[in-house]
């Protein structure tokens, strides 16, 4: 890895992305201020940054964290009821961004990261993770086949990171000489101080951990449990940051199991090489399977962790989500649909004092993340699950319409720009194949569909055309790599062949009205 010295139109950009926050002691300006000044510092900044990327030194200033416990719940005087927030000098952000950029750039390069890791990466949503995780699971049922996921949990992951094991992997994926000696300043002579009630604690050293509340802190932690996957040839991983889950398929026999526990033991393995705790307590497992394919309870088949029996759950959250062991997505439809009528109660009693376009903005603002939030996934099902989100639309509306309770709801949906749950699902849909369509999806979905000429050399009308994968079971039918081709193939090319994603938002998204 070689450390490019930094621009002025680099520097520039950094400050201008910070987040306007106070200001780390009495001698540092907030930083809306310094964002008005930047161009009259950059001369400075940019000499004190590149003579740090020279010299492999970062500057002890940079290396004081203030800390601000936060209260949570329970009771106050328990210290574990706190949420620790750190807060680092700005100037320090802004040489740790610098540098994430080039090792960021470094690392995905050259391949380095694991291809399922979707923590803290550019063009990793969680929605893909889920995306990857369901198509899986549905194509071992459609075979026939079971899938144990374990979703583990790790206490304090970010704190207890070893400096000497972090420093040896940076050297192994290729960080050595003066960038390692950057990262090795970087981490080493770090220290810490409580604020609480405008007292200061007395200064002390931070001895493991990447430092909580800097930029690098998370990318540091995606290369120190890279290597995670290497311990195991049998488990499918999916990552994001800390959140580590495994899966493994196969018949539902005790064989299954067997082997779960097997490379359970090498995993439990790897984390105690590198010093991280696993919560077993707080670990479960689900096994998914169709619904005439219930695994019952056997005191034979068991997963452990550490000779602890973990609990076997029929559902979990993930990732926002809630995953149950048959993917009916009911459960993650009843909380989308309770948090959803608490917001419409309040918009509701707001009706008489705001008018329509600030009730359609809070709409927007508040109850629309929640329906548009993974919609590509659990919202391609049958109709009827779907109807008390799709009721729920149809209130909030009347209310921003400002119309009967009874009124039909058929125009308004179009008049006011908004969009039923169905068609979320289609436009959600429609922009993963564009995105496709235009390799701009992470590496893991390279080929995840294929053309017609890919299969015959016969000059048809549809060669062109996406190829339908066939689905056995009806939850198979509706995931994103049986269902995508089918919607892709439906829209008209016009649409498709648009030049941005904005445009063919845009245009499908009337395409969609019109069908209405």
């Amino acid at each position: 890895m070689f450390i490019n010295p930094i621009t002025e139109t680099e520097i520039l950009t950094i400050i201008s992305n910070l987040k306007n926050t106070k200001a780390y002691d009495s001698f540092e300006l907030p930083v809306h201020i310094i964002k008005k000044i930047a161009p009259n510092i950059t001369e400075p900044l940019i000499h004190l940054i590149n003579q740090s990327f020279s010299t492999g030194i970062v500057p002890k200033a940079m290396k004081t964290a203030k800390i601000t416990p936060i209260y949570k719940c329970g009771d106050s005087h328990n210290m574990t009821n706190y949420r620790p927030i750190s807060k680092l000098s700005c100037f320090s952000k802004i040489l740790e961004r610098a540098m994430h950029v080039r090792l960021y750039d470094f690392l995905e390069s050259n391949d380095i990261l694991y291809n399922k890791q979707f923590g803290f990466r550019k063009n990793h949503s969680t929605s893909y993770a889920i995306i990857e995780i369901v198509d899986r699971i549905t194509e071992a049922l459609d075979r026939r086949k079971i899938t144990i996921g374990v979703f583990l949990d790790l206490s304090k992951a970010f704190d207890t990171i070893k400096h000497d094991i972090l420093l040896d992997k940076l050297a192994h994926y290729g960080v050595r000489g003066l960038a390692l000696n950057w990262f090795r300043s970087y981490l080493a002579d770090r220290f810490q101080q409580v604020n609480y009630n405008n007292s200061l604690s007395n200064l002390v050293s931070i001895l493991c951990g990447v430092p909580q509340g800097s930029i690098l802190g998370p990318l540091l932690f995606l290369v120190y449990i890279n290597d995670i996957t290497n311990c195991t040839s049998k488990l499918l991983f999916f990552l994001f940051a800390d959140d580590t889950n495994v899966f493994i398929t196969g018949d539902g026999d005790q064989e299954l199991f067997t082997s779960m526990n097997t490379e359970l033991s090498h995993l439990t393995n790897w984390f105690h090489a590198n010093l991280l705790s696993l919560n077993a307590k707080k670990t479960n497992y689900i096994i998914f399977s169709g619904p005439k394919m219930r695994v019952t309870e056997d005191p034979n088949k068991t997963i452990i962790i550490n000779n602890t029996p973990i609990i076997r759950v029929q559902q979990t959250k993930f990732l926002g989500m809630i995953l149950d062991e048959h993917l009916t997505w009911r459960p993650h439809i009843n909380l989308v649909k309770n948090k959803a009528s608490k917001m419409i109660g309040i918009i509701r009693r707001l009706r008489y004092v705001l008018p329509s376009h600030t009730l359609r903005s809070l709409y927007n603002a508040f109850i629309l993340p929640y329906f548009n939030y993974g919609t590509i996934i659990w919202a391609g099902g049958y109709k009827t699950p779907l109807t008390p989100i799709h009721l729920l639309q149809k209130r909030i509306v009347r209310i921003i319409a400002g119309v009967h309770y009874l009124a039909g709801t058929f125009d308004l949906f179009k008049s006011l720009n908004l969009l039923s749950i169905f068609d979320l699902h289609k436009l959600q849909l429609a922009m993963f194949m564009y995105r496709h369509q235009n390799h701009s999806l992470p590496s893991i979905f390279n080929g995840y569909f294929t053309t017609n000429a890919s299969v015959h050399n016969y000059n048809t009308r549809t060669r062109l055309n996406l190829r339908h994968v066939m689905g056995r079971t009806n939850i198979r039918h509706n995931t994103v790599k049986v269902a995508g081709p089918r919607l892709w193939n439906a829209i008209d090319p016009s649409i498709r062949g648009l030049g941005s994603l904005r445009s063919f938002k845009l245009a499908f998204t009337r395409h969609l009205h019109n069908l209405a």
